[in-house]
């Protein structure tokens, strides 16, 4: 029985072995399908971001006239310095006021914030503390929602925003109720931001000791006692 020679049989493996193996053409293309897969990815997930970004944005419950002006404030000066302090606080847990007169643009700071939290894809929302009080007021209408759950829509989101706290009525229902918010949001470690017109010692006077307390704690308060950015006529 004749035997083939040693180089022979090697070239008959590595003729198989060539035949099975990829091909040089064919691992660029499949490095190109896998390029264009991952480029692909990438700009789905950007584009459903963006768009959630967007829904946040629409959701969070800012007046019209501010989603228009938000992009109008000054990028320097003592406004714009508290801004961004509130912008890097984002996401600590913070609870934190901002006081002064009318006109010094305590609530379009509020609404830039927000939507600084909606880029980072932080639910948001904004409210009149009047608002907020009116709609826990519902859960003792016979059809309306009930209480716990009227109060997830004030606890849920990552970054909520009361403003006009000097309007409200201070009675024990809204005490209580506000306390027990803020509570569940400082044990969530989720931002809030309280606005109101009032000196800082009737804040304190008026939102009691546990609030302040709080705000001691995790953010502080920021009076805006710059000129008012309304014009004067």
């Amino acid at each position: 029985m004749s035997m083939e020679p040693i180089e022979e049989s090697m070239k008959k493996i590595l003729g198989n072995l060539q035949s099975v193996l990829p091909s040089d053409e064919y691992e660029k293309n499949r490095l190109e399908r896998e390029s264009k897969k991952s480029a692909w990815e990438v700009k789905t997930k950007a584009e459903e971001e963006n768009k959630r970004r967007a829904n946040l944005w629409e959701s969070s419950g800012i007046p019209h006239r501010h989603t228009i002006a938000y992009r109008d404030m000054p990028n320097a000066g003592p406004w714009a310095q508290e801004l961004e302090k509130i912008n890097k606080k984002q996401g600590e847990g913070f609870l934190c006021v901002l006081m002064g007169r009318r006109g010094t643009g305590k609530t379009q700071m509020s609404v830039c914030s927000i939507h600084n939290a909606c880029e980072n894809l932080r639910p948001s929302m904004y409210i009149k503390a009047q608002d907020l009080f009116i709609s826990l007021r519902q859960a003792f209408r016979k059809d309306g929602d009930s209480e716990a759950e009227i109060i997830r829509q004030f606890t849920d989101p990552r970054f909520l925003v009361i403003d006009a706290m000097e309007e409200r009525g201070e009675t024990p229902f809204e005490n209580r109720l506000l306390n027990h918010i803020i509570d569940k949001r400082y044990d969530n470690c989720d931002d809030t931001l309280l606005i109101t017109n009032q000196t800082p010692e009737a804040f304190e006077d008026s939102a009691g000791p546990s609030i302040i307390s709080r705000i001691h704690e995790t953010g502080g308060k920021i009076v805006c006692d710059w000129d008012s950015f309304r014009k004067k006529v």
